[in-house]
């Protein structure tokens, strides 16, 4: 359940995190060059959280208390690293003003009779249910069964 209300306030984060790429630029080169540098460092991000955290978990004494000091770490980080982005990145190109607006409640009517949509959802939550599992699973095989946590 943990995993899943992250993953929405994940979402809340990096949809315009996403979107900030046609905001910056028009020329579709430039926009392809920022979503592969997006992309490169959101895996070089995932390969060092992913090799260090048994190591940084281990040296706070493991347990409980690891994991708690390892992941405010990490947490301090994002919020800072999120907050530079947001400091310092510029919005370059005006979006098109829009003149009609719908209202919210036709606008969730619409959205929720989507049924494309509810399966995409429906859809999500298995995916993030399956990958957290996964996660726990990994760590509880290593640690338990091959005896060595680090290899997770």
């Amino acid at each position: 359940m943990t995993y899943l209300i992250l993953n929405i306030i994940y979402s809340g984060a990096n949809v315009p995190y996403g979107v900030l790429n046609s905001l910056i630029t028009q020329d579709p080169y430039e926009r392809s060059l920022l979503n592969i540098f997006r992309m490169l460092m959101a895996i070089f991000g995932a390969v060092l959280v992913s090799t260090m955290t048994v190591p940084i978990v281990n040296s706070f004494g493991g347990g409980k208390q690891g994991w708690m000091m390892t992941f405010t770490i990490y947490g301090a980080i994002a919020a800072v690293l999120l907050l530079i982005t947001f400091r310092t990145t510029k919005e370059r190109v005006k979006p098109a003003v829009v003149q009609n607006t719908v209202p919210l409640s036709s606008s969730l009517k619409a959205l929720f009779r989507n049924k494309y949509w509810a399966l995409l959802v429906v859809f999500m939550i298995l995916s993030f249910i399956m990958t957290s599992v996964n996660t726990a699973v990994n760590i509880y095989y290593a640690q338990y069964i091959l005896g060595n946590a680090e290899i997770a």
